[in-house]
């Protein structure tokens, strides 16, 4: 399975799963506007660039394709927290963020997801997919992975560099075939 194909089943599998905040933000055109001199607004730095760690190590990027580092997946995320969440959702992904944090590094006090090789890093956040995945007993933790990992998928697909550069971008759609077989869709669309 090559990477499309994996975000392909992942989008499919996840599509339903994104929450409303972040489905609301993509709707909204929620963008985290790049530059060297972004401060987090909920997010400390110490978690932002591990977020962006945990979003890189999701979506890496290939020779074809950005990564989720390259397109400001962790600012995105950032700006859900800060413009669109209200206290309690932002509390909650914060408890979870701190808890998921501390589990992959396997520290209680000051984790540094990033500061990980990269391949400690795959490690870790493969270990907690397949056990959330399993269908074994799902902890907090396991289920705030799945939301995460939801919204890296969104913030990736709703960038503009994925948007104009990797899906169909035709910013004045044609006619809609709704009835034909999948193969004859090609490449998914964007009008962003």
């Amino acid at each position: 399975m090559n990477r499309r194909e994996a975000l392909k089943y992942t989008t499919i599998t996840l599509g339903a799963a994104l929450s409303a905040t972040t489905t609301a933000a993509i709707l909204q055109g929620c963008t985290a506007e790049p530059g060297s001199d972004w401060i987090p607004g909920t997010l400390s730095p110490t978690q932002a660039e591990a977020l962006a760690a945990m979003a890189e190590t999701i979506l890496p990027a290939t020779d074809d394709s950005p990564g989720a580092r390259d397109v400001h997946v962790h600012r995105f995320i950032d700006t859900l927290l800060t413009d669109w969440a209200n206290d309690e959702t932002r509390q909650e992904w914060m408890e979870g963020f701190q808890a998921l944090h501390q589990e992959l590094t396997g520290k209680t006090k000051d984790p540094a997801f990033n500061k990980l090789s990269a391949e400690d890093q795959e490690a870790a956040l493969r270990a907690i997919n397949e056990r959330a995945l399993s269908g074994a007993p799902n902890t907090a933790t396991d289920s705030f992975f799945l939301e995460l990992k939801g919204q890296v998928i969104g913030g990736y697909f709703s960038s503009k560099e994925v948007g104009m550069n990797i899906l169909a971008y035709d910013p004045v759609p044609g006619e809609y075939l709704g009835c034909i077989p999948v193969e004859e869709v090609g490449k998914a669309w964007s009008l962003r």
